[in-house]
């Protein structure tokens, strides 16, 4: 080989190393991403949920539009955190499909969106106070037995499977 091909080798190869970083680079990116989406908008509406929801029960329901917007939260969370899982193919099938249980419930029981704004917020049903009960007990079960402190895609998957097996 001439000293011109030579150089034009190293340099493709330098190159394809520097390119094969760069995607690597961004397939981290995007799972750190998709990871962070679904903690806050999962994990973390799930745990504020949870709270909520206890306080409105010792306080007899005082407030039970708190509990109301953070499911909405929580649903578009679902919402969120699939479309970008599905979009950054970092979710599996079976992951996906977990979320869209959840999403499914959540809709099917609470009827979110649907009522007028007025309502929505300042009164629920005694059927959707009981819902709500059972949720935050499963929650509770849920988080009593977690011992797992590392928060990760696979710890929320973990948490969204078990509650989505213990409803219904």
């Amino acid at each position: 080989m001439s000293k011109k091909t030579k150089t034009i080798f190293r340099i493709s190869i330098v190159l394809n190393i520097l390119f094969v970083g760069i995607v690597a680079g961004g397939f981290f990116k995007m799972n750190h991403v998709t990871e962070r989406v679904l903690i806050y908008n999962v994990a973390g509406n799930l745990l504020t949920l949870y709270v909520l929801i206890t306080e409105q029960t010792e306080n007899n329901w005082t407030n039970p539009g708190l509990v109301t917007m953070k499911m909405e939260d929580l649903a578009m969370g679902v919402s969120l955190s699939g479309n970008v899982g599905a979009e950054s193919k970092i979710l599996s099938k079976e992951e996906l499909n977990t979320l869209m249980d959840l999403q499914v419930y959540l809709g099917g029981r609470f009827n979110l969106f649907v009522k007028d704004l007025p309502e929505r917020y300042s009164d629920i049903s005694e059927k959707e106070k009981e819902e709500y009960e059972k949720i935050a007990k499963i929650l509770s079960d849920i988080f009593e037995d977690d011992t797992n402190e590392d928060i990760s895609t696979d710890s929320v998957m973990k948490l969204v499977e078990d509650l989505v097996e213990n409803l219904d």
